[in-house]
């Protein structure tokens, strides 16, 4: 998983090349550097806490949407939060 990824700039296309290159899998989903993940790490909660429907937000969900789909986590059962 590409972590701290700078938006829009051509590290993050190097990162996933090399990454092909040594065969090892990468998740789809990138989670980009953002104010977001600095601002709610600063207040003990996650980007998606702070700020719902920013963009640091949708890459968390996108990211634990692909994880639970790939088997990689479990889905949530009755009773746990999602």
């Amino acid at each position: 998983m590409l972590n701290l990824a700078l938006v829009n700039h051509p590290s993050t296309g190097d990162a996933r090349t090399v990454i092909a290159t040594a065969g090892a899998p990468a998740a789809p989903v990138v989670l980009h550097r953002r104010v977001a993940h600095v601002n709610s790490f600063n207040l003990g909660r996650c980007a998606a806490e702070y700020e719902p429907a920013g963009k640091a937000a949708g890459e968390l969900r996108a990211l634990f949407g692909w994880l639970r789909g790939a088997g990689i986590i479990p889905g949530a059962s009755k009773g746990q939060a999602a």
